[in-house]
């Protein structure tokens, strides 16, 4: 993997390089590529580039969001651990699977031996229209 240095960061770049997709009504697996010019990579950090712990749990959002329709708000985080670095370049899986109420959903990120990272998510509705996205962490809007 190539250092900070010697990379172009992308700012326009926000997502995983997407290789593989299956799902069904209660879980989304992915199977995804960090990319190399990931523009969140700038400044985090010189010389040993990892994908932010925000930027996980918003890749994360968006396939909850995708399984879960408009209307669902995230209440809380539950059992949040990061355990590996998750580089440029590294291909993994992301599985979100929603509990039978739908009002919770387990997460992780992880490729044959290594975890990345996992937790468990609580979530709401929003009030009145129900028809508001969930909205990214104020760290990823420009």
């Amino acid at each position: 993997m190539k250092s900070s240095s010697s990379n172009t960061y992308d700012a326009s770049v926000t997502s995983a390089e997407l290789l593989e997709v299956e799902s069904t009504e209660g879980f989304c697996e992915r199977r995804l590529k960090v990319p190399e010019n990931l523009g969140y990579l700038e400044g985090h950090f010189p010389n040993f580039p990892v994908v932010p712990a925000v930027v996980q749990i918003q890749w994360v959002m968006d396939v909850a969001q995708e399984l879960l329709g408009e209307g669902a708000v995230l209440e809380r985080i539950e059992a949040l651990k990061f355990k590996e670095p998750l580089r440029p370049g590294q291909v993994f899986r992301l599985r979100v699977e929603l509990s039978a109420a739908r009002d919770v959903f387990a997460f992780r990120l992880w490729e044959e031996s290594h975890l990345f990272s996992s937790g468990r998510c609580l979530l709401g509705r929003t009030k009145g229209t129900m028809d508001e996205p969930l909205r990214p962490h104020p760290y990823l809007q420009s």
